[in-house]
C-alpha cells in the first residue's frame, strides 16, 4: 500500500484535532523532519509510527489499539530500539499513557512544560 506523506499526516490530524487546538497546516508543519511510516498488519494500515532521531510516537486507530498493540510494539519499537540503542517519547500528562509507557519499560526523565519525558533502554515484553 503506497500513500503519500500528506495522507498519513491527515490521518494523524483527524485523530488529534478534537483534543489539540492546532490547524491542519500548523500540524503538518510541526511534523517537518519526522519520518512517518504506516503501521501495517497484512495489507491493512492500522496506524502510524513517527520518528525523528531517537524520539518516537505511534498512533493506532481506537478499534485496533488494544487488539494489535503487542504486534506493533514487537515490530516497530523493538526494531528501532535495537537499531538506535534507546528511544525517547513524551506524553501530555495523560495518566493512562504514562502507565502504559512504564509497563513497556520507559522511565521518566523529566518535564518540559506540560510534557512528561520518557526514555526506553529495554522493553519489558517478550
Amino acid at each position: 500500500m503506497t500513500m503519500d506523506r500528506q495522507h498519513w499526516i491527515d490521518k494523524l490530524y483527524e485523530q488529534i484535532k478534537a483534543e489539540v487546538p492546532i490547524t491542519r497546516a500548523a500540524y503538518g508543519n510541526s511534523l517537518h523532519g519526522w519520518d512517518i511510516e504506516p503501521i501495517m498488519l497484512g495489507d491493512e494500515a492500522i496506524g502510524v509510527y513517527i520518528r525523528r532521531g531517537h524520539e518516537t510516537h505511534m498512533s493506532l486507530s481506537k478499534k485496533n489499539a488494544l487488539r494489535h498493540a503487542r504486534h506493533v510494539i514487537r515490530v516497530y519499537l523493538t526494531a528501532n530500539l535495537e537499531r538506535l540503542g534507546y528511544l525517547v517519547t513524551r506524553t501530555d500528562g495523560n495518566a493512562a499513557d504514562d502507565r502504559f509507557l512504564k509497563r513497556l519499560g520507559y522511565y521518566e526523565t523529566g518535564k518540559e512544560g506540560s510534557w512528561t519525558l520518557y526514555r526506553l533502554d529495554k522493553l519489558n515484553i517478550k
